[in-house]
């Protein structure tokens, strides 16, 4: 009996062996024909409660599979399965999300993806405020970031009421190190209410600056404007210094802590400008007294007379200035290091980026193709000042192709210069066009807000 289950064990192996050694292998190794997916931003930002579109491109060099679907996911999240992103935006608010958008043979499963990054915020949470004096009470609007949309009377319409008359300034409250987006301070000099502070997201009303002191409203009140830097609130009203310490920097309140009534001690009368400096790495503010006509510095909660030959700390120099200040100091914007100021000269009103050591017509730089690592095939310029009012164009061996096409990155020259590490920080400045074959020369020409031109052109 045992000699014939050996005997039975070894047919069955020996047919086995048989039909692998039949197996002439009828298996399709091929790779599977996969598209180049295009259009999608690097980083995007996506408003709560509003539509978002993304048009996307695919190329199938290797010919087109024939039963696709897609899918659309925010950290896991599908959101849309649609080749093409359009809805409204329902998630969370946090910045820096993971994001990504596949296409899916459905026949094996393969997925072809391409990941990004989306920044989910709210409507209200970045853009420019437009003020102007009504006959009887004051119109905030509100440009919205990336795509220009207008808000007229914002206030009116977050508040179900109007805004005083009389605004004097429009500052933001901050919170350094922190994501959060900043309250806004409006300054009024006027009672019965007088100044206030906005939530940065909604602009509706969170509380009246009066309120915010120890045993009450100060005399004769009448706040003009605020700074806020790392611990330290300072609130000018009618020439006086008023502060207030916030013991975290961190992880702070807005309105955390209260003002203390009493003024900076002293026989000074502060004008209504002042000037911050660099927003994080300094907690230094210069201000003017209109008494001894001198520049006064606040510093750590502390004003003295400003000495810059004695100042260890070089944050500012008001040697020879000869006009009228209203806004300066350090910025940065992308690369090169620059120094920004804003002056007013009767009523004519204009600026312009100044970089460090370069022309004041160095307002832009243009990159050839295969220098731009991400935009190898493509004419990239980099303008540190635009804004939408820009006209940005290109010519091609001399005719004119229209506007260069605006994306979101990372610059280059920032890239070439921490040695080609990235760090994830974007700007919105880029433009790019792509040159046809044979190209000899491109020429882009920048038009600013003011109906200034400047141009440069790269010979390929």
């Amino acid at each position: 009996m045992k000699k014939l289950l050996i005997n039975i064990c070894l047919l069955l192996l020996t047919v086995g062996l048989s039909c692998c050694y039949k197996d002439k292998g009828n298996y399709d190794y091929s790779s599977l024909p996969q598209p180049v997916i295009s259009g999608i931003p690097e980083t995007c930002t996506a408003y709560v409660n509003t539509q978002l579109q993304i048009p996307v491109t695919l190329e199938w060099p290797d010919g087109e599979l024939k039963d696709v679907s897609y899918e659309w996911r925010v950290n896991n999240k599908v959101i849309s399965t649609q080749k093409d992103l359009d809805v409204v935006i329902t998630l969370d608010v946090k910045p820096s999300q993971r994001a990504d958008f596949s296409v899916i043979d459905n026949e094996s499963g393969v997925r072809t993806m391409k990941t990004f990054v989306m920044n989910v915020t709210t409507e209200l949470a970045a853009g420019w405020f437009v003020l102007s004096n009504e006959s009887d009470y004051s119109n905030l609007s509100f440009i919205r970031e990336g795509d220009g949309l207008l808000y007229n009377n914002i206030y009116e319409t977050a508040n179900g009421e109007k805004l005083t008359k009389g605004v004097t300034v429009i500052k933001e409250h901050w919170l350094p190190w922190s994501e959060a987006t900043g309250e806004v301070f409006i300054g009024v000099p006027h009672g019965p209410n007088y100044s206030l502070d906005l939530d940065g997201n909604s602009l509706k009303r969170i509380v009246y600056t009066k309120d915010e002191f120890l045993e009450g409203m100060p005399d004769n009140f009448a706040p003009t404007n605020m700074e806020c830097v790392m611990n330290w609130d300072y609130l000018f009203s009618n020439g006086k210094l008023y502060k207030r310490y916030v013991e975290r920097g961190s992880d702070a309140n807005y309105n955390e802590g209260k003002f203390v009534r009493m003024p900076e001690p002293g026989d000074y009368e502060l004008s209504n400008l002042t000037l911050r400096g660099n927003l994080v790495f300094s907690t230094d503010i210069i201000a003017f007294d209109l008494k001894t006509k001198s520049y006064k510095l606040i510093r750590n909660g502390e004003m003295q007379d400003f000495n810059y030959k004695n100042d260890s700390g070089k944050k500012f120099n008001p040697n020879n200035m000869g006009k009228t200040l209203i806004a300066g100091g350090v910025t940065s914007t992308d690369t090169p290091t620059d120094k920004f100021i804003t002056i007013l000269k009767g009523d004519d009103v204009k600026w312009r980026y100044k970089a460090t050591g370069c022309s004041p017509d160095y307002q832009f730089r243009l990159y050839k193709p295969g220098e731009f690592e991400s935009q190898k095939d493509y004419v990239v310029a980099n303008i540190w000042d635009w804004d939408r009012t820009y006209t940005v164009n290109w010519y091609e061996d001399g005719v004119l192709k229209g506007a260069m096409q605006a994306f979101d990155d990372e610059d280059q020259d920032y890239i070439n210069m921490v040695k080609g590490k990235k760090t994830g920080y974007h700007t919105r400045h880029l433009f790019r066009a792509q040159p046809a074959k044979g190209t000899k020369s491109v020429k882009v020409v920048v038009k600013n807000r003011f109906g200034e031109v400047f141009t440069k052109e790269v010979k390929l």
